[in-house]
């Protein structure tokens, strides 16, 4: 049945005939379409009647329509809802919409209500398009509009951020007594901030936009004119800084005065001196310490009692407040507990709130405890405010009782309150027991002799009260004095001819004339069959290379045949040998003088860093590589060597390929200088060809065999047949994305399995294990050991902790950080019936030998250092070795026998292993690098280093220059050309990393030499602590490096430096070697023309931090940290981190990047850095590439903003916003008066600083500038 024509009502449908026209849809063309389509039937609904149904639908108010002047129509749903009264909830808003007429603004405003249903399917077809239209416009319109409000929120956002950032910031404050100081400074030494000449063109509009804006701020008229004609082109920051610095303080606008008018002075500030004088006192420590705990604290009383307390006793772990505690509980606990005391104790108990608020219990008129005279008072104060959920802290007082028996009573109560309390946790009860009734008990009847008299104890902890000795440990080496014949070219005298005649003739007797053990011994080196060769090629050439694999003798013969060929009329011959670790050029000097029957320092002697023994007749001299690049950079020419041996050239360390390229421009001007070069791999031929190249003729080649015993190596396979070790899909250890079906892998051999799915990059310890134990099976005799490489110190202690068990090996680790009496285990012979297993990283590769290894066991893996120059720091990643560093490894096990070597990997991934290491310097920072050349050659360091063995890469040169520039080390000429600046000249010649030079340059200009000269020392020898974590009993300052100036100190100060170093897991020979530093270093300081002295400034911790910061900058992070923690107090709140975790504070390189604290530091289980700044004197990345490693930052020390304000890079004032810039990023809040003073000051400091590195002698011991910084960074931190 057909549909009815004509209207059917609102919406109905639309008819072709003409009274269809009543429904207002026909216009122009319409009736042609209808004919199109066939005449009559129904054709759809008109955007109206849609509309209408719509708003009956939705309870919306009908649609009112309206001709507007310009001939269109308005089509408006007035706001409210259908039934419901005038502005009920719920109402809907007013929608409109505008068309040619009413069925366009009907279908107008219908979009805007149902855009996105399929209403097309039944409108007319004549309104289908611009259906469509309208719903593309609102869609573009909505996601424009989208697009704003999202832009509107994120410039909120920003905004907001902003403000936060800003109240965030750390503020900078000036006294008034320092504001004047700089002021007075800036017009006695004439350091305006801006200079304009006479004649300067300043135009109009400038000048007036620069009034007009000062004006604004809130300046008079008549000063902003008189500023804006006085700075330079009238540059607006220019006259605002002389606004600031030029008009008095209550004349400037409120934003820019400053905001302290009260004189801060040291140890003054959140310090009061009657009650740092009571908690001293009361705790038995120094005034010192107390003042320290209170100021450290910010005076908050309970944090400062805990820190004075923990630096008494020893940082026990149940002092700590628990994160839940009962308070309604506490009370009666207490008070029951107190009541029971007073029933037993009578009148001798007293319990209540002390002045402080702490509860406290105290037992007072002890009389005849063991080793303790008079009468005692021994009082438990709650001062966390949760005992006895955490324990009381203690002191004790009495007439007779000294302080040290006051401490060991109090050390020995709450050792034993530490045994009740973990008692009490095995019987896991709800809640803790109180304690004082057995502490009291405990009083009475346990002798307490034996912790009185313990005096080791207390010297443990005598530093961290401030006690110190009178003592001091004497220096265990003297400084010699290093002579060479016919020094620096002069003509020796007629006496001195004779006197070396003599000598000379004295050597020729005592070499003569060995022992026939040791001639045979040296007879049956395979050197020595080569003796003759050798000299004759060297008689006739300058360069010799010299191939020995390990074992042939060429380390010690080679420079004796060169030695021995010379006679008495030859006497100022002088050889150099050089050696790439200090313990090697020490040892190798040892077994020469005594193949020679003398002491070391005779004929033959030695020179590393931090000890010489070379004397006024020593002809042949051990040195590192360091020394003799540092004796190129005083004499080019090196005039007084004759001879020069570069032993180890293979190794192709940074300081080995560099005096190579020196010696190589020596021997074009040095004709007679004669240089060996000596390898013990298969790259002798390039070395030949380096210098072939410069010298335009032959280098021969001379290769010596070595004298060891055959050793078979064994691959991968052949361990797995061995140790019998099968790995299943899914092990650790295994390859990813290895798993088959189980019909596969139960037809598959387990051996071939485990070999085709195992991770030869994953050092298997299990494997390991497990080959080690058959080795020991298959092998009787019990004398030879099993000497394995692993990577890295971690997996070393594994090791030797999974075979500790075993009642047949005795496993020992060897590695760096060892202390001597615990690596010399690995030297000594095993105990009856044991063999021995020697853990060891790629120490033992080269420097060090085992004599008895019979076994290698060889993970192919090392932790290798690096240099990215991307991020700018040190990684340490594991990666496989080269084969030449595998046939090292693998030579150790043929010394005594044969012996056989385990490779844990594939033979064919052995062989896919690069033939050689990468030459360190291809992987390294060249800052020092560059250095040495400029100060050696004065040439380009960027062409100097493309003449290389393996030139580097450019931009690791254009980094390193960047990176000297930050320093100050260098600078560019007028011409254009990289120079060395005067502080660049200095640095060149200290015998350290340019940044420890820095130190100490600054450290005498602040008058802190002592400390600095400590950390420099420490920082070449490295981590004196063989356990880190008991640095953090010597943190000062929250610094790496002030900790190790700490250890320092007290070492010298302690009556028993051995007790002092066992008990306080530190190196003796490391402190030793330390101290001798400190001298050397102090020498050199002096010998650049810089005062050694230090003053009161060398206790002042930021006086220190300073010289740090100067040194380190620009290695600055940022430290964010989360909002404040408060807890409630009787009078309100106060602040309270101490729930704070140290993991919750992100630190923050320039560019965003999160770095983290090396575990070692002493700021690594901090959760409060107050200044939320660090300096770091290293980057170091681990695990990888890219995204896949983490940067991990060494030796970082806190510092204040005036300290990296003074120190650091370019100042930038923001006048209005109350900001002060370094170097566009490290920002701080202050006042434009401050910011203009502290810029002043440090232009005031630069000038100086540079007169004084042009010009040592320069006394600036009481310079009014100096004053000001010394008076700023102490008392405005």
């Amino acid at each position: 049945m057909g549909r009815r024509k004509g209207r059917t009502g609102a919406g109905g449908a639309v008819v072709s005939s003409a009274s269809a026209l009543r429904g207002g849809v026909v216009r122009g063309g319409d009736e042609d379409k209808r004919k199109e389509s066939g005449g009559g039937g129904w054709l759809g609904k008109t955007p109206k009647g849609l509309l209408s149904e719509s708003c009956q639908r939705d309870k919306r108010l009908r649609p009112v329509y309206k001709n507007l002047p310009d001939g269109k129509v308005k089509c408006l749903i007035p706001r409210g809802k259908r039934g419901e009264p005038k502005g009920a909830k719920g109402e809907w808003e007013p929608v409109f919409g505008v068309g040619a007429d009413e069925e366009l603004a009907a279908l107008t405003v219908l979009a805007k209500l149902e855009r996105g249903k399929p209403l097309h399917r039944l409108m007319a077809p004549e309104y289908r398009t611009t259906w469509a239209e309208l719903g593309s416009t609102f869609a573009k319109a909505e996601k424009a509009a989208e697009e704003r409000e999202t832009r509107a929120k994120e410039i909120d956002k920003k905004k907001v951020a902003r403000e936060n950032q800003r109240t965030k910031l750390a503020e900078v404050r000036l006294s008034e007594k320092s504001r004047l100081a700089i002021e007075d400074a800036a017009l006695q030494f004439g350091a305006s901030q801006h200079h304009v000449e006479a004649d300067e063109d300043i135009s109009s509009r400038t000048f007036e936009n620069t009034v007009r804006r000062l004006t604004f701020l809130g300046f008079a008229r008549t000063d902003v004119e008189v500023a804006a004609a006085r700075a330079p082109g009238s540059n607006y920051d220019a006259a605002l800084d002389w606004l600031c610095m030029n008009l008095d303080e209550e004349e400037l606008p409120k934003a820019y005065k400053p905001h302290a008018d009260i004189e801060v002075v040291r140890d003054g500030k959140y310090v009061d001196a009657g009650q740092a004088r009571e908690l001293s006192k009361r705790y038995a420590s120094s005034k010192l310490a107390a003042e320290r705990a209170l100021r450290d604290n910010r005076s908050d009383l309970p944090a400062a009692v805990m820190s004075l307390f923990k630096a008494v006793v020893g940082p026990f772990k149940d002092y700590e407040r628990p994160s839940v505690v009962p308070e309604g509980e506490l009370a009666s606990l207490r008070q029951e507990e107190a009541e029971a005391l007073k029933a037993i104790y009578d009148d001798q108990i007293s319990f209540g709130t002390d002045d402080d608020g702490f509860f406290f219990v105290c037992v007072d008129g002890l009389r005849d405890l063991p080793a303790v005279p008079g009468t005692v008072r021994i009082c438990f104060r709650d001062v966390l405010g949760s005992y006895p959920y955490a324990l009381p802290v203690v002191d004790v007082s009495g007439e007779k009782a000294s302080a040290a028996t006051r401490r060991a009573l109090m050390r020995g109560l709450v050792s034993e309150a530490e045994r009740c309390r973990a008692a009490w946790a095995e019987q896991d009860l709800s809640h803790p027991e109180p304690i004082l009734m057995n502490l009291i008990s405990y009083l009475h009847h346990s002798d307490l002799k034996k912790i009185v008299d313990d005096a080791g104890l207390i010297a443990r902890r005598r530093h961290l009260v401030g006690e110190q000795t009178d003592d001091e440990i004497a220096s265990a080496v003297g400084k010699v004095e290093i002579q060479y014949p016919g020094h620096n070219g002069r003509k020796a005298s007629q006496g001195s001819i004779a006197m070396q005649k003599r000598v000379a003739r004295k050597r020729q007797v005592f070499a003569s004339n060995p022992s026939a053990e040791i001639m045979a011994k040296r007879r049956s080196l395979p050197a020595w069959n080569h003796r003759m060769s050798i000299m004759e090629d060297l008689s006739k050439n300058q360069v010799l290379v010299v191939s020995g694999a390990t074992g042939s003798g060429k380390t010690t013969q080679v420079p004796q045949f060169i030695l021995d060929s010379y006679d008495v009329d030859d006497p100022n011959v002088f050889i150099m040998v050089t050696q790439p670790r200090r313990l090697a050029a020490a040892s190798v000097a040892e077994r020469v003088a005594l193949e020679r029957n003398q002491k070391v320092g005779q004929d033959v002697g030695y020179q590393v860093r931090l000890d010489s023994k070379i004397g006024p007749n020593t002809r042949l001299a051990f040195c590192t590589t360091g020394i003799l690049l540092r004796r190129l950079q005083g004499d080019p020419r090196i005039g007084d060597i004759t001879h020069v041996v570069v032993d180890e050239v293979h190794e192709r360390s940074i300081e080995t390929d560099i005096l190579l390229l020196l010696l190589r421009e020596v021997l074009a001007s040095r004709k007679e200088l004669k240089v060996v070069l000596m390898s013990a791999t298969l790259d002798a031929e390039r070395f030949a060809s380096y210098f072939k190249e410069k010298l335009n003729r032959e280098v021969p080649i001379i290769s010596i065999s070595g004298r060891t015993f055959p050793v078979t190596e064994f691959y991968l396979e052949e361990a797995l047949r061995r140790a019998e070790f099968k790995l299943r899909d899914g092990d650790v250890g295994t390859k990813k994305g290895t798993r088959k079906n189980t019909d596969e892998v139960a037809s598959e051999d387990p051996l071939q399995r485990t070999l085709s799915i195992i991770d030869e990059a994953f050092v298997n310890l299990d494997l390991i294990k497990k080959l080690i134990f058959a080795i020991d099976e298959q092998e009787e005799e019990k004398d030879g050991s099993i000497l394995v490489f692993l990577p890295g110190i971690a997996d070393i202690m594994a090791l030797v902790s999974r075979l500790s068990d075993s009642d047949c090996l005795w496993p020992v680790p060897l590695h760096a950080l060892l202390s001597p009496a615990d690596s010399q285990k690995a030297f000594s012979r095993p105990p009856r019936g044991l063999r021995k297993v020697v853990c060891s990283t790629n120490v033992a590769e080269t420097s060090v030998t085992v004599e008895d290894v019979v076994y290698v066991v060889d993970s192919i893996r090392a932790k290798i250092s690096g240099f990215d120059e991307l991020s700018q720091s040190f990684t340490l990643d594991e990666q496989f070795i080269s084969k030449a560093s595998a046939k090292q490894r693998a030579g150790r096990a043929g010394r005594v026998r044969p012996g056989i070597c385990f490779r844990l990997v594939k033979k064919a991934t052995f062989e896919g292993l690069r033939n050689l290491d990468v030459p360190e310097l291809l992987r390294t920072s060249l800052d020092r690098c560059c250095l040495t050349v400029m100060s050696t050659l004065d040439r380009d360091p960027g062409e100097v280093l493309s003449l290389a063995v393996d030139p580097p890469n450019p931009d690791a040169v254009q980094s390193s220059l960047r990176n000297l520039s930050d320093l100050g080390a260098i600078s560019r000429s007028s011409a254009g050309s990289r120079e060395l600046t005067a502080l660049g000249t200095h640095l060149a010649v200290l015998p350290m990393d340019v940044r420890l030079g820095k130190l100490l340059i600054y450290s005498s200009l602040l008058g802190c030499v002592d400390p600095c000269l400590a950390i420099a020392s420490a920082g070449l020898v490295r981590r004196p602590f063989t356990d880190p974590s008991r640095k953090l009993v010597f943190n000062w300052g929250k610094s790496d490096l002030l900790a190790y100036s700490k250890v320092y100190e007290a070492f010298r100060s302690a009556k028993n430096a051995k007790a002092f170093c066992e008990t306080n897991s530190v190196s003796r020979r490391t402190m030793n070697t330390i101290s001798e530093g400190v001298k050397q270093f102090e020498q050199s300081l002096s010998d650049a023309g810089f005062s050694t002295r230090s003053n009161d400034s060398s206790s002042v911790t930021q006086i220190v931090k300073a010289a740090v910061c100067a040194a380190l900058y620009p290695h600055v992070v940022r430290v964010d940290s989360p909002e404040q923690l408060y807890r409630q107090v009787v009078k309100g709140s106060v602040v309270d981190n101490s729930r704070r975790q140290p993991r919750e504070l992100k630190l923050r390189l320039r560019d965003g990047r999160r770095v983290f604290l090396d575990k070692e530091s002493v700021n690594f289980s901090e959760n409060v850095l107050e200044t939320g700044w660090l300096v770091y004197n290293e980057k170091i990345r681990r695990g990888g590439p890219g995204k896949d490693g983490k940067e991990f930052l060494r030796d970082s020390t806190m510092v204040s903003p005036i300290v990296l304000l003074l120190f650091g890079g370019d100042i930038k004032i923001h006048h209005e916003r109350g900001i002060i810039t370094v170097d566009d990023w490290i920002q701080f809040s202050a006042p434009a008066k401050v910011g203009v003073l502290v810029r002043t000051l440090r232009k005031q400091l630069d000038v100086l600083l540079w007169q004084k590195f042009a010009d040592p002698n320069m006394d600036l011991t009481d310079h009014p500038v100096l004053k000001n910084v010394r008076r700023l960074i102490i008392s405005e931190n």
